[in-house]
């Protein structure tokens, strides 16, 4: 369960998995744009001041007057005002009676509010799946920095240093090359615990060395090139987060051919009730759904009984292309959140099933 509190918090990305299952009802979700030039932080004020009195409007709908002001204070008592200012990204809101959380994101969100049975988180699974945790080498003639990093950050693990032997008469490109072997041992160490992408980043001929050395299979060919030491904290990630944009493009289009080769055996699903009774029984192996559209309705929790609505009728409505994303996942099933236009047949959803 989410820690009770009255302030709000900022979710860990190791943490994200708890907003699936959120144990209470109902829940009110907001995205916030990021800030610019024609969108400041007041202007993100007003924004999540009209969001709050949409919720409460559609709160007062299904539950009592009391009921539903009593949620909304609870909001405001979380004082998001103040982590709203600390940010210049993009924020996921995420509230309901026992807990208020922010998630700061990176890159372009479109501002959304959602009051259902459960968070709505449709909108960062793409983001989170062009971004999975990885490592970041940076290699220069006397030191490698290893970092972790993943769709929120990019931490500081650990440096590798080598002192210049000023007696050797051997080459630099021989020392580096002694350097990067004894290194390796100590990163593989570090590395090998989890099967992550490794981005490498430094001029071309020390990360020609270090390929040549290192074995990882987690090496990616994508990589970071120039002078590591002209790079600061920020340019790092933003050029980790374009080298691992390639990963996911090869994960869309194994997608597609494991889809092709399931639907040629029969184990595919679009019709989104047979979908939707799969994913409740856990036999959705892999999905993918449409990011750019919402369907209204409900599904049943524990049977996958489908209602289909035109509009969001009540608080209990959802997007059930979320829910059914939320429901694969609590499964252990894949989940690809993709534009419509390039699903197969253009279907708002497609299943591989076990």
């Amino acid at each position: 369960m989410l820690v009770k509190t009255n302030k709000v918090q900022l979710i860990p990305s190791e943490k994200l998995s708890l907003i699936l299952d959120p144990g209470s009802k109902p829940c009110i979700t907001f995205y916030i744009p990021k800030v610019s030039k024609t969108f400041n932080k007041q202007d993100r004020k007003n924004l999540f001041l009209a969001f709050a009195r949409q919720a409460e409007e559609v709160l007062k709908r299904d539950y009592s007057f009391d009921f539903s002001q009593n949620l909304i204070e609870k909001l405001w008592l979380s004082n998001p005002y103040a982590e709203l200012d600390k940010h210049q990204c993009a924020l996921g809101f995420f509230h309901h009676s026992q807990f208020s959380g922010l998630l700061p994101l990176n890159g372009e969100i479109d501002p959304k509010v959602v009051v259902a049975d459960s968070f709505h988180i449709k909108p960062i699974l793409g983001w989170l799946q062009e971004s999975p945790p990885y490592y970041l080498l940076t290699l220069s003639s006397r030191e490698i920095r290893i970092y972790e990093g993943d769709a929120w950050d990019l931490r500081f693990v650990k440096s590798i240093t080598d002192e210049p032997n000023e007696q050797s008469k051997k080459s630099q490109k021989v020392q580096v090359q002694e350097f990067f072997y004894r290194a390796e041992a100590e990163i593989s160490s570090i590395v090998k615990e989890n099967k992550r992408p490794i981005v490498i980043a430094g001029v071309d001929w020390v990360q020609s060395l270090y390929r040549k050395i290192s074995k990882n299979p987690q090496l990616l060919t994508s990589n970071i090139r120039g002078d590591v030491r002209r790079f600061g904290l920020l340019a790092l990630k933003e050029a980790s987060s374009n080298a691992l944009r390639g990963l996911f493009q090869k994960a869309k289009k194994k997608l597609f051919v494991d889809f092709e080769s399931a639907r040629s055996k029969g184990k595919t699903l679009s019709d989104l009730g047979e979908i939707s009774k799969a994913a409740a029984e856990g036999r959705v192996k892999k999905i993918l759904i449409a990011r750019d559209q919402v369907i209204w309705g409900e599904i049943g929790k524990t049977t996958g009984d489908l209602r289909i609505h035109h509009r969001q009728m009540n608080s209990k409505d959802d997007d059930v292309l979320d829910n059914l994303a939320e429901k694969v996942m609590e499964k252990g099933g894949k989940v690809l959140c993709i534009p419509r236009r390039d699903i197969p047949d253009q279907n708002v959803a497609v299943a591989i099933i076990h």
